[in-house]
C-alpha cells in the first residue's frame, strides 16, 4: 500500500519546508513494524546523532491492509510532524537554536513542555493547535473527493484527547468530524487504532 505513494519523500520534504520554512532536504525512511501494539498505527523516530534530517516512520502492518490511502497518508503526516518537532527540539538541546527560536517555531509545544509533561502530549497539543487544517488541506490535495469534514476527521485522529480539541472545537464541529470519521472507515472496524500513543 505504501508503494502507492510515488514520490512521497519529495511530497514530505515539500510539506516540512512549507510548514516550517526549512530549506533543506529531509530523508524519511519507512518501516513496516509488526512489533507495534495492535492499537497503534504508527510511530516515529529521529536520528539525533545525525547532522542531516533523517527520520523514520514505522507503520503497523495490521493497519495497512484494511485502511484507505488517505488514512495511511494522515498517519504518515502525523508521524512526520513528530519527527520534525524532534529535529527542532534536538537543535535546541544542542544549542543550535535558542529557546526563543524554538518557541517561535513550536509555540504550543514550548509553552506545554515542563519536567512533568511528555513529548507526546506537548507535540499533540502543537499539532492540534497549529497543523490540523494544513494536514486536512494536504489530504484534500491528495484526494480531491474528500470533503472538508472527512479530511479534518483524518487529521484529528490521535489528537482528540488534546486540551485543544476539548476546549476550542465547537461541539457541532466535533460531531460533524466524528460522523465523517465513521463514514470513511479510517481504521479497521475490529481495532481501536490511533496514529500513536
Amino acid at each position: 500500500m505504501v508503494s502507492n505513494f510515488v514520490g512521497l519523500n519529495d511530497t514530505l520534504t515539500a510539506i516540512v519546508n512549507s510548514l516550517f520554512g526549512m530549506d533543506k532536504n529531509i530523508n524519511v525512511f519507512f518501516h513496516i513494524d509488526s512489533s507495534l501494539p495492535s492499537h497503534k498505527a504508527g510511530n516515529a523516530s529521529y536520528d539525533v546523532a545525525s547532522s542531516n534530517f533523517i527520520g523514520h516512520i514505522y507503520l503497523n502492518p495490521i493497519y495497512l491492509s484494511p485502511s484507505n490511502e488517505e488514512s495511511i497518508l494522515g498517519t504518515i503526516i502525523h508521524e512526520l510532524l513528530h519527527v520534525t518537532m524532534s529535529y527542532y527540539i534536538d537543535l535546541n538541546n544542542n544549542n543550535l537554536i535558542s529557546d526563543s527560536e524554538l518557541s517561535s517555531i513550536l509555540p504550543v509545544y514550548f509553552a506545554c513542555n515542563s519536567p512533568t509533561s511528555n513529548f507526546e502530549t506537548c507535540s499533540h497539543e502543537e499539532m492540534a493547535a497549529n497543523y490540523v487544517e494544513l494536514m486536512a488541506e494536504t489530504l484534500q490535495n491528495f484526494n480531491q473527493d474528500l470533503t472538508n469534514h472527512e479530511a479534518l476527521g483524518i487529521a484529528w485522529v490521535g489528537l482528540q484527547e488534546t486540551e485543544y480539541w476539548q476546549n476550542n472545537i465547537p461541539n457541532d464541529d466535533k460531531n460533524l468530524i466524528l460522523v465523517a470519521q465513521g463514514n470513511i472507515s479510517i481504521f479497521p472496524e475490529s481495532t481501536n487504532v490511533t496514529p500513536c500513543e
